[in-house]
């Protein structure tokens, strides 16, 4: 009898030479930050906008993406727990209190924010946005694994160490975590991440968009001008063009699975 389990991909985790030379991309990343010009990238209208460090990481990583945000007239906020340690007990309560905040800016700003999440942060972001559909305007993760497990990546041992538990995803929450999303999302990602494997972060959901920014580091996706100039470029799109956009890169992509076949028969 044929089975009908879901099967789900995996992707192997980045070489360990680009692990490696992390610590030091990620720093000449940050430092190219500081020069970026900001004139010509488009303006925000106030809107307020969340964003959700990495793992292992606090409000200072993400400095650089949020102040560059607020010069172009976005609002926003840090997540507001200190540093991602992962989430603490239940993993859904654990969500529930995120998105109780989400609700409270919402309610002061009297409109959807933005959820902006950092690796492990945009894992964050996707979920609470599955919970609070109205009160989220759209979703940009910045090398966030999106589809595959714990070996996609190159944070286990630090996940164990500031959680306390192994990074483990049973078939049915993998299967829940790479779930079409509600509402638009957009996948900024790089070929030259060392901590996350850049497959893993390709979208593959009902609004979902894929960006690529070459030549970044993982540290340097929340510093990095190509990066910030990315997330600037698609805060600004309206929420209606990032869906048409979406539905626009899922037919090229059927297109591109459909010709393979095409020219196999053709050959014949």
């Amino acid at each position: 009898m044929a089975s009908h389990a879901q099967i789900l991909p995996t992707f192997s985790a980045p070489p360990l030479a680009l692990l490696a030379t992390e610590p030091l991309r990620g720093m000449l990343d940050h430092v190219a930050g500081l020069f970026l010009d900001v004139d010509g990238l488009p303006r925000g209208d106030g809107r307020p906008v969340i964003v959700y460090p990495g793992l292992g990481a606090t409000a200072h990583a993400t400095a650089r993406l949020r102040s560059t945000l607020d010069r172009l007239g976005w609002s926003t906020h840090d997540w507001g727990l200190g540093l991602n340690r992962g989430p603490r007990g239940d993993f859904d309560a654990w969500i529930d209190g995120l998105a109780e905040r989400v609700d409270r800016i919402a309610d002061e700003a009297g409109r959807a924010p933005s959820l902006v999440g950092w690796s492990l942060g945009g894992v964050f972001a996707r979920e609470i946005a599955r919970r609070r559909r109205g009160a989220v305007d759209r979703v940009i993760t910045l090398g966030s694994p999106v589809r595959g497990g714990p070996e996609s990546t190159r944070a286990g041992p630090l996940y164990r160490v500031l959680s306390g538990t192994p990074a483990r995803l049973d078939a049915a929450m993998r299967a829940r975590l790479e779930r079409a999303l509600p509402v638009p999302h957009v996948s900024i990602w790089s070929r030259t991440d060392g901590v996350v494997a850049w497959r893993s972060c390709r979208v593959d959901c009902r609004h979902g968009v894929d960006v690529e920014v070459p030549g970044v580091s993982h540290m340097g996706l929340v510093a990095h001008p190509k990066a910030l100039r990315e997330v600037a470029r698609v805060m600004a799109l309206p929420v209606e063009r990032l869906a048409a956009d979406g539905s626009a890169a899922r037919r090229t992509d059927a297109a591109r699975a459909r010709a393979p076949a095409r020219a196999d028969r053709s050959s014949r």
